[in-house]
């Protein structure tokens, strides 16, 4: 593959409505997208690059319920979230300098959940995998790439804005899981404190290192506060998830060249008994070809 690419695509997320939830939010992204280069260069390319919501289009009502900054590709709730009835599909898109095809596309669909008024941390200690996890994404990663490599969130960092009375802690399981070279923890680290994926190793496609699919077991235990200490101490919720990253083949193995047999044909001239003869071997399993040259 070539080009840019979300690092976490297909979200979905549950959001609390309430005039409550609508103040704490405003204040900063719900989403922050990360845009990353194929090539294996690392990130920082997100700047080049000028992002708008593209659906749904219709009289205006995306930029009523969701808005995006156009020049980081940050996603912030509106007041008009409190609008937002139904479950709906955002689609952002990134556009180069000249601003024609799109880059790269990224799908974000919300299920609102209205909740009372003063109700944000009870609807948190009643539901922890909302404040641990996406309700799905996808993630995505070029093979060769730097390691320490910052994949995305295994949850909504603003679930932690909601709801300050609990505090996730993230682990990764160890276990072999699908993963033929080994655990995740081999490829993967993730953040105690807020779930961010990182590679730990350059990834290949093409190899069990880790090859082109990575499986990873995570636990979120959702730590309640204590009302006498303030600490958070007063009990906790464990929630355990598997997740997949995709490793996306770059094409990047070469020809390698091996000697046939140079047997002479009769009727050529001597120069051309001297010239050697090879086959082309791609290495990639996505080319089954030989080829004689």
């Amino acid at each position: 593959m070539s080009g840019v690419y979300y690092s976490t695509s297909k979200l979905r997320v549950t959001l609390p409505v309430s005039k409550e939830s609508y103040i704490i939010l405003r204040s900063e992204p719900i989403v922050n997208l990360r845009l990353l280069s194929s090539s294996g260069t690392g990130p920082g390319i997100g700047s080049a690059y000028s992002y708008a919501i593209e659906s749904p289009s219709g009289g205006g009502v995306s930029t009523e319920l969701l808005k995006v900054d156009e020049h980081t590709g940050d996603l912030w709730v509106t007041s008009g979230i409190y609008e937002l009835k139904n479950v709906t599909e955002f689609i952002v898109v990134a556009r180069n300098a000249t601003g024609q095809m799109p880059a790269a596309r990224l799908s974000l669909t919300i299920e609102p959940q209205p909740v009372a008024e003063g109700a944000l941390d009870s609807f948190c200690e009643h539901h922890p995998e909302r404040a641990c996890f996406w309700d799905t994404v996808q993630y995505r990663v070029a093979e060769n790439g730097p390691r320490n490599w910052t994949i995305g969130t295994v949850g909504p960092a603003f679930y932690r804005r909601l709801c300050p009375q609990h505090q996730p802690v993230y682990e990764l399981l160890r276990g072999e899981g699908l993963n033929p070279a080994g655990g995740a923890d081999r490829y993967l680290l993730v953040a105690p404190s807020d779930g961010t994926l990182r590679t730990k190793v350059s990834f290949d496609h093409d190899t069990h290192a880790p090859g082109p699919i990575l499986q990873a077991s995570v636990r979120c235990t959702l730590q309640q506060r204590e009302k006498a200490t303030g600490g958070f101490g007063g009990g906790s919720q464990s929630v355990d998830r598997t997740i997949t990253l995709n490793v996306l083949d770059r094409n990047d193995n070469l020809p390698r060249l091996e000697s046939a047999n140079g047997s002479v044909v009769s009727g050529q001239d001597h120069q051309d008994q001297d010239l050697p003869s090879y086959e082309v071997y791609v290495d990639d399993p996505h080319v089954n070809k030989v080829r004689e040259v």
